[in-house]
């Protein structure tokens, strides 16, 4: 059985376990969303990543040890504030540093890498969310243990999940 764990690390993000019986057979896509908390920030609610969620979901997974798992590099932007950098940030470094305590081998990707790779990404054109969530729904259509693939990826919130599970696209 191979294995490849894909995750896009900011708040809202997904992580995505692909298993397959050999190289490019696909036999399950199992897609979580990060678990999260809500804290006080100056007073005010805001939502972060949850360690505790997040070493409980890795060790309920129950991948062997050297299991590959690609992690997105999301960087600043320039339209970041420095709480956005932060948070970003800081949800980037909790996930790597989850899946390395549970023995994966964490690879760094950037997104423009992958989404070059795949073809999401072309000179000129302007970035589109639905055209990762569609490849997405396309790649992996036939799975027979995901009920129904489109329905995971349906809602637009859930925007983090494509790049995750093509995250070994490349």
């Amino acid at each position: 059985m191979r294995c490849i764990v894909g995750c896009d690390p900011d708040v809202g993000c997904a992580l995505a376990v692909i298993t397959g019986h050999d190289v490019g057979f696909v036999d399950t896509v199992r897609i979580f969303d990060c678990p999260t908390q809500t804290v006080m920030v100056n007073r005010r609610p805001r939502k972060r990543v949850c360690v505790d969620g997040m070493v409980a979901l890795v060790r309920e997974l129950n991948l062997p040890a050297g299991t590959v798992a690609d992690l997105e590099v999301g960087g600043g932007r320039s339209a970041y504030n420095s709480q956005t950098s932060f948070v970003q940030g800081a949800a980037s470094g909790t996930w790597h540093g989850v899946p390395v305590s549970h023995d994966f081998d964490v690879r760094l990707v950037a997104a423009s890498t992958w989404k070059w790779a795949l073809k999401l990404a072309r000179r000129g054109a302007p970035r589109d969310k639905n055209e990762s969530r569609d490849l997405a729904k396309r790649l992996f259509a036939d799975v027979a243990d995901v009920a129904d693939v489109a329905d995971l990826l349906r809602l637009q919130k859930y925007h983090a999940r494509p790049p995750a599970s093509h995250a070994r696209g490349h």
